[in-house]
């Protein structure tokens, strides 16, 4: 894979006070990647494959401004700004599968016997934007500012290309008042209130019209069919942002404290809305719903030792806590099988059944007695249905009827964490500079599908560790049932046995870095050197049993927190050298 970009802005100052200034950039990329499946590695009946897959990416950016600025009377400052930019995505992807290679040494596509498949799929989409800015400031005491946004994207339909997003704020300065300047321990204090409207188009580059794609042959010609539904009255997905803020600074700067507290309100939720299979497609994109965010956020930096050596830290800390507004009809949605939306709750949580255990004997399946004192036991899907055994699950009879179905879902777990944060710090002494960054983040679950998917497979394969405890004989007590080919009783459901703590902390930086001494650089006329070396993603602490506890990759804000396998964060080395002549 290569990858180049560059970026490249020409400014002209027209009068005093008036610039204009023009910003060109790119972005290109090239990925090829092959694989190859020789038939020594495959069971008897299998054949041997090739893999090709090709993605060239490209994106153009170009942005004109123009800036005014002046001052009145010495004390009235403002600035002014209007602006255009144009962007547009290019992606290019290739995947061919060659099928039966004919020898082991040749790997290529060209060494198969037959390609089983060539696609290539083409997606472009463009974003143009119009935008003005006004700030003023007087003394630097009262600050106010005013944004105007005008954004259309080729991913919404021709009445509802365009958004428009205004943003209004306003700060005031305390310490800059002749009254405040008696309080000599604080160094400077605002006050700042803002509220804004933003957009968000994170759907599919055609899902206003429909898509079209092959399907094989049909009379000799290609078949071509639609693979999407066209939704013209697709529009950006909006939200409205209250905040409220305060900064502080102390000792002469030596201690900074910021706070935020904001309200935030998202309405016309893009989504791809799940749909009966019988329509003859899977989703619906469309403006689903709203949904509230507000929360806390909190900042101190100090300067703990101002000495030769130094030593410098930040801490931050925020939570969050989000609800579901509305939803059509106010009815439940489910985005997947793992999560729910319902109004008034927290958005995405897990629903499923929940586990109380596994059955030790046939005989602990006890759900009530009838009058002659016979055992009624609980059953499965219906009042027919099979009865549990030992070894199977226990699970909790929501309505107390002796069934276990879907009457029985409950919540029963939340992705969404308490709170989360980062401690940083940063270390000097002469010439050496070690810098360190934690993150953490607690009181989010997480559902490991991978953990369900190995264990209720009907296939012979590796299973989880968790199968070395599994109930075997009459007796065992363990929470892990037994194992069964098929699972008839589904115990793998999608349930609280596979929901886990996703709290964890990670040093997610750590860097040791060596500036050069000035008399070394002189000889060789270079006029700073340093050399480093770093490490991301160093340590994770936490109970979670999957690969990674930050899991989802999903956009969508009702499905989130499930772990399907998806590739684990890397540790990277790096050393590096920078300089300037």
């Amino acid at each position: 894979r290569w990858r180049m970009f560059g970026n490249q802005d020409f400014k002209v100052k027209i009068l005093k006070g008036l610039d204009f200034k023009t910003t060109l950039g790119f972005d290109y990329s090239n990925t090829e990647e092959t694989n190859f499946t020789p038939q020594t590695l495959l069971p008897q009946g299998q054949v041997s494959s090739s893999y090709l897959t090709t993605g060239k990416n490209y994106s153009f950016i170009n942005e004109n401004t123009l800036n005014y600025r002046t001052t009145l009377a010495n004390d009235h400052n403002l600035t002014f700004l209007l602006g255009q930019s144009y962007q547009k995505f290019t992606d290019n992807n290739v995947n061919v599968i060659g099928r039966g290679l004919i020898d082991a040494t040749i790997t290529s596509i060209n060494g198969t016997s037959v390609v089983s498949l060539y696609n290539q799929n083409i997606e472009e989409y463009s974003l143009l934007s119009y935008f003005a800015r006004a700030n003023y400031d007087y003394k630097g005491k009262y600050l106010f500012s005013a944004v105007m946004r005008a954004d259309g994207s080729s991913r919404f339909g021709a009445d509802n290309r365009f958004g428009y997003f205004p943003s209004f704020s306003a700060g005031w300065r305390l310490s800059e008042e002749d009254w405040f300047k008696k309080i000599s321990f604080i160094s400077d204090a605002k006050i700042r209130g803002s509220f804004g409207v933003t957009g968000n188009q994170s759907i599919g580059n055609y899902a206003w019209q429909g898509s079209l794609s092959t399907i094989g042959t049909y009379l000799g010609n290609v078949a071509i069919v639609s693979n999407g539904v066209p939704n013209a009255s697709l529009k950006w997905e909006t939200t409205e942002q209250t905040n409220i803020g305060l900064d502080l600074s102390f000792l002469r700067d030596r201690i900074r404290f910021t706070a935020d507290a904001y309200l935030k309100k998202t309405t016309g939720l893009l989504f791809d809305v799940a749909v009966p299979g019988t329509t003859g497609y899977a989703t619906v994109p469309a403006n689903f719903g709203s949904l509230e965010n507000k929360g806390l956020e909190f900042t101190l930096s100090t300067v703990n030792i101002d000495r030769e050596f130094k030593w410098n830290s930040t801490f931050t800390f925020s939570l969050n806590r989000n609800k579901v507004l509305s939803l059509p009809g106010n009815q439940d949605y489910r985005p997947n099988i793992y999560n729910m939306a319902r109004v008034g709750q927290t958005a995405g949580v897990f629903y499923g059944l929940k586990a109380l255990g596994v059955y030790a004997y046939d005989t602990d399946n006890v759900y009530q007695r009838d009058p002659a004192g016979a055992v009624v036991p609980y059953r499965q899907g219906s009042a027919n249905g099979s009865i549990y055994k030992g070894g199977d699950v226990i699970w909790e009879d929501i309505n107390g009827d002796g069934i276990i179905n879907d009457s029985d879902l409950q919540v029963i777990g939340d992705p969404n964490p308490d709170f989360t944060g980062g401690f940083q710090n940063e270390f000097s002494y002469k010439n050496f500079t070690l810098s360190t960054l934690i993150t953490y983040s607690f009181g989010n679950d997480v559902f490991n599908e991978v953990k369900r998917n190995l264990d209720a497979t009907p296939y012979d394969q590796n299973f989880t560790t968790d199968q070395l405890r599994r109930w075997r004989k009459p007796g065992d007590v363990t929470d892990v049932p037994r194992l069964v080919k098929t699972d008839p009783m589904l115990n793998n459901a999608i349930s609280s046995r596979f929901v886990e703590d996703g709290s964890f902390i990670r040093i997610q930086n750590l860097a040791l870095n060596y500036r050069i001494p000035a008399k070394v650089l002189n000889k060789l006329k270079i006029n700073n050197a340093t050399v480093g070396f770093s490490v991301v993603n160093l340590l994770t602490f936490g109970s979670y049993t999957g690969y990674d506890p930050e899991v989802s990759s999903s956009t969508n804000a009702l499905a989130v927190g499930v772990d399907r396998g998806s590739f684990p964060r890397t540790r990277t080395y790096n050393l590096s050298l920078n300089f300037s002549l």
